[in-house]
């Protein structure tokens, strides 16, 4: 089971098991929550031969997980996917599988079709062939067209809890000791923290706010920690980001930020430092409003 999806994951796999499986999906979450490997397993499920699919031990699972998958369509994610593409993959989806299985369709990045692509995937998603599953997988729903998503079953995929993405992380090899650090500052996105971790400089800036936050204990530390943030070598809008993450973690753990007052202050830093307001001052505002259940 995928850790923080069980539920999500037992719900959909309970579905191919009865022969109650939607012809059609939508997986909406930001990047790295797990859509994809949520849709992965399904995709093996829907062609496994085992007693209880995914089974991992049949032909077709053993394929999948080689790179070999059978009755399998997948279109990469790329900028404005054009309606030529997309008539090329129903090509391909008008042909039954030989073998008499299941075809799966999965559109990655679906969010980036242009309207003309959507309008020639309606189409099919209208009458599709009764072998075929589609999986469509987006960050913003909002960019789909609403036929389409009418004709599918939406399914919203949420970021870990901050203990579950350092556990998954831990288990992918991550240095126990920065998993912590990398959940936080990914937001519970598994994908997005293996992305950081592999960028030393990106860790550095982690270690540096995370340090800096930390250190706040009363009202009077604020201004310490704001310099601290105004580094000139790190950019603003990644410090926010980091901000945001440590503030959302101290929310969940410790009960001592408000955190729609903390949401609330990082944005309203952001528009602070588009008109130009001092960085320093900016971060100051910021942290005494994520801050305001301290006291000096």
């Amino acid at each position: 089971m995928l850790k923080g999806l069980e539920t999500l994951e037992e719900q959909l796999l309970r579905s191919v098991r009865t022969g109650r499986f939607p012809h059609a999906h939508i997986f909406e979450g930001p990047f790295g929550c797990g859509k994809k490997t949520l849709v992965d397993g399904l995709c093996r499920a829907l062609n496994c031969t085992g007693e209880h699919p995914p089974c991992g031990l049949c032909a077709n699972c053993l394929r999948y997980a080689h790179g070999n998958a059978v009755n399998s369509l997948r279109l990469l994610p790329e900028k404005n996917v054009k309606v030529e593409t997309i008539r090329d993959l129903i090509e391909k989806v008008s042909v039954r599988p030989f073998d008499g299985g299941r075809m799966t369709v999965v559109i990655e990045a679906a969010d980036h079709l242009t309207a003309q692509a959507q309008n020639a995937l309606l189409k099919t998603l209208e009458e599709p062939p009764e072998y075929a599953v589609f999986f469509l997988i987006v960050e913003r729903m909002s960019a789909l067209l609403s036929t389409i998503v009418s004709r599918c079953a939406v399914h919203h995929v949420h970021p870990l809890e901050e203990e579950d993405c350092a556990q998954v992380l831990r288990e992918r090899g991550v240095d126990p000791q920065q998993a912590p650090l990398l959940a936080r500052a990914a937001q519970g996105s598994v994908g997005r923290a293996l992305q950081i971790a592999s960028d030393e400089a990106y860790m550095n800036d982690v270690r540096a706010v995370n340090a800096a936050l930390d250190g706040v204990r009363a009202a009077s530390d604020i201004p310490a920690a704001a310099l601290s943030l105004c580094d000139e070598k790190r950019d603003a809008e990644r410090t926010l980001e980091l901000v945001e993450g440590w503030a959302r973690a101290r929310l969940l753990k410790e009960g001592v930020l408000d955190g729609g007052r903390l949401l609330g202050a990082v944005a309203d830093a952001r528009m602070k430092l588009a008109s130009n307001v001092s960085r320093q001052h900016a971060m100051e505002l910021m942290l005494f409003a994520a801050a305001g259940n301290l006291k000096a």
